[in-house]
């Protein structure tokens, strides 16, 4: 070996992996992130389910259950 070529494939290889290393833990971070915004996600969705199964419900009824000699405030 070359006096001082570890030194030149050290520097080399610590280049690289200063390169590297911000995508891995950018990465890393956003799938960690995307397991707690997964489930968010699925809480809306059936919040919007149950939401339209009570509208879907309410329509079925005919609006048989309001009463007639009440005060409306629409």
């Amino acid at each position: 070996m070359k006096k001082g070529q570890a030194l030149v494939e050290m520097m080399v290889g610590m280049g690289i992996a200063a390169a590297i290393m911000p995508a891995l833990v950018t990465s890393f971070f956003a799938a960690r992130g995307g397991g707690a915004q997964e489930q968010v996600r699925m809480q809306a969705q059936g919040r919007l389910r149950e939401a339209r199964e009570v509208l879907r419900l309410l329509k079925e009824a005919n609006w048989t259950n309001i009463t007639t000699d009440g005060a409306y405030h629409l």
